[in-house]
């Protein structure tokens, strides 16, 4: 044989072994991807969401098994510990910026958390395919949010109650206004009857009002979902969140008002009913006293607390 020929073999077998070389990397850098991703990537079977959707009653249906989980045990850290505790002063009125700004972190963490008007959301987007219906109670004087999520959603169905509301010229089609205040069901212990007191001690004139639930079936809305519960009602939510979370809304957009004393029973009793805070806006120019706190919180199963 010719050193011309062998040495043409020899090239050819250098390629091949070299070709053969390259496609075993490439097959190893794969399966180490496929690895690192796991059997809960997006680019795996569709079930890998259903412990997410299952979890949230169908809110995050796209979030892989692998990035619910991390999630899980990140929540998990935030153990709400009251880390301070203000002096209480006028009765049974504390400071509320310590408070709040020390204590009850977020513990969930939403992808695309949006401000929407002057409140902030959840995934906002995730409302586009689904039924949507809001209330809004005490909605700011010219309906920021409201006119603003109904811009961005016309299919939600948004109901508002506040005898005092101001601009209500041009609201949207999809945004209905009720002139009425709202007052809990049920019987309050000493400790929350003090802090009504407290609060309803500063209005200046009665106002008409209602619970939560007669006002559901008034308007037949008591069997269906609501996606949003926003309140800022100056103090009546520390009074009545116990029908809040009656009404089990996807989420909640609540404005707490100072800190009164039953602030940790408050907060414990949300965080109990399954909701996660994925958001903390605090404002400390002090208003009425002490300022207020915006909160935002998405309802989970409490498998996920497990």
């Amino acid at each position: 044989m010719s050193l011309v020929k062998r040495s043409h073999r020899r090239g050819t077998l250098n390629t091949s072994l070299l070709l053969a070389f390259v496609f075993l990397c490439l097959l190893g850098a794969f399966l180490h991807r496929a690895s690192w991703l796991g059997p809960s990537s997006s680019v795996g079977n569709i079930n890998d969401f259903t412990l997410a959707k299952e979890e949230s009653f169908g809110f995050f249906d796209d979030i892989p098994k692998k990035d619910w989980l991390r999630r899980k045990a990140l929540s998990r850290t935030r153990m709400h510990d009251v880390n301070f505790e203000p002096r209480t002063f006028r009765g049974h009125i504390a400071a509320s910026a310590p408070y709040h700004q020390l204590n009850w972190d977020p513990d969930f963490s939403c992808s695309f958390k949006d401000l929407v008007g002057d409140k902030w959301l959840c995934d906002p987007h995730r409302l586009e395919n689904q039924p949507c219906l809001v209330l809004s109670v005490g909605p700011n004087p010219d309906f920021m949010f409201e006119r603003a999520l109904a811009k961005m959603h016309p299919h939600c169905e948004i109901h508002t109650f506040d005898p005092a509301s101001r601009e209500m010229e041009d609201l949207p089609p999809s945004v209905h206004h009720h002139a009425i205040g709202i007052k809990p069901s049920y019987e309050m212990n000493r400790k929350v009857a003090a802090v009504k007191t407290v609060f309803m001690q500063r209005r200046r004139w009665d106002v008409p009002e209602k619970t939560l639930g007669e006002l559901q079936k008034e308007l037949k809305l008591q069997d269906r979902q609501v996606s949003i519960l926003s309140v800022d009602c100056t103090g009546c939510e520390w009074y009545t969140y116990k029908d809040f979370l009656k009404i089990g809304a996807q989420q909640m957009v609540l404005e707490m008002h100072e800190a009164p004393g039953n602030r940790n029973e408050t907060m414990f009793d949300m965080h109990n009913a399954g909701y996660v805070i994925v958001h903390k806006d605090p404002d400390f120019v002090i208003k009425s006293g002490g300022g207020y706190t915006q909160y935002t919180m998405v309802k989970l199963a409490q498998s996920f607390f497990e």
